[in-house]
């Protein structure tokens, strides 16, 4: 009776370790999650640094980067003080995916403080 239950143990706990060993967190992933487990400025600066290497790698490879990345990087260069750089990352987001405007939209009201941030865009927001 004990051997078929150490057994089983044995068998279960080999089952869920094989599941998580397939598995491996990116940078990125382990970025964001010190991002918001630590939520401190160091935190936010690496995070900002790992999304500007996953651009540059983007631009190196003639490509797009992958959706959100922009809007992103463009949100947290806008929390630690570099408004001018991140409405650029910004605006390079919606040059890439134009269905994206709504929402950078949003995100450029929201850090700069704004209080109605949902309503529709007025005709100098509405320039590209």
């Amino acid at each position: 009776m004990n051997t078929s239950r150490l057994g089983f143990a044995a068998v279960a706990a080999a089952l869920l370790l094989s599941g998580c060993a397939g598995r491996s967190m990116s940078r990125y992933d382990w970025s964001l999650y010190h991002r918001i487990k630590l939520a401190t400025p160091e935190a936010i600066e690496h995070h900002i640094e790992v999304l500007e290497e996953i651009l540059a790698e983007a631009a190196k490879e003639d490509r797009a980067p992958r959706p959100g990345a922009c809007a992103e990087l463009g949100y947290y260069l806008m929390l630690a003080g570099k408004a001018d750089r991140g409405m650029d990352i910004l605006d390079r987001e919606v040059m890439y995916y134009p269905e994206s405007a709504r929402f950078v939209l949003v995100l450029k009201r929201l850090t700069r403080g704004e209080k109605k941030i949902l309503t529709s865009p007025t005709s100098k927001e509405a320039q590209p």
